[in-house]
């Protein structure tokens, strides 16, 4: 039985796993674990989580570290593609906008306000 406790601990899925550790410790405090019936149980639950593909699904803590990991490359390419990841464009929109004829214009830069009247200039 020892052996095939260990062999079982060998499997790559956590969830597996945990279902042979409940085994061994039923088998560890005297309960009738029939190494044949252990073997059918083990091979049944293997295919179940085949079948409902829970095989190798990663947990939650690795599905969001694949999930952050793939917004830190996003964001890493976007930055060395020189793409700005920030709004910039919100930020500096009153530079791009046409003030109307006779508007009053005050912008305020580290400390100090400045104020302009848009007037056209004709030719």
């Amino acid at each position: 039985m020892v052996h095939l406790f260990k062999g079982y601990k060998a499997a790559a899925d956590q969830e597996f796993i945990s279902y042979i550790r409940l085994k061994k410790y039923e088998y560890n405090e005297g309960g009738t674990v029939d190494p044949d019936k252990l073997m059918t149980n083990t091979k049944n639950q293997y295919m179940e989580m085949i079948r409902s593909k829970e095989w190798h699904a990663p947990s939650k803590e690795n599905q969001e570290i694949l999930s952050l990991t793939a917004k830190i490359k996003v964001l890493k390419d976007q930055y060395l593609k020189g793409e700005k990841t920030y709004n910039s464009q919100s930020k500096d929109a009153w530079k791009k906008m046409e003030p109307k004829e006779g508007e009053t214009l005050t912008k305020v830069m580290k400390g100090k306000t400045f104020i302009g009247v848009f007037t056209t200039r004709s030719g």
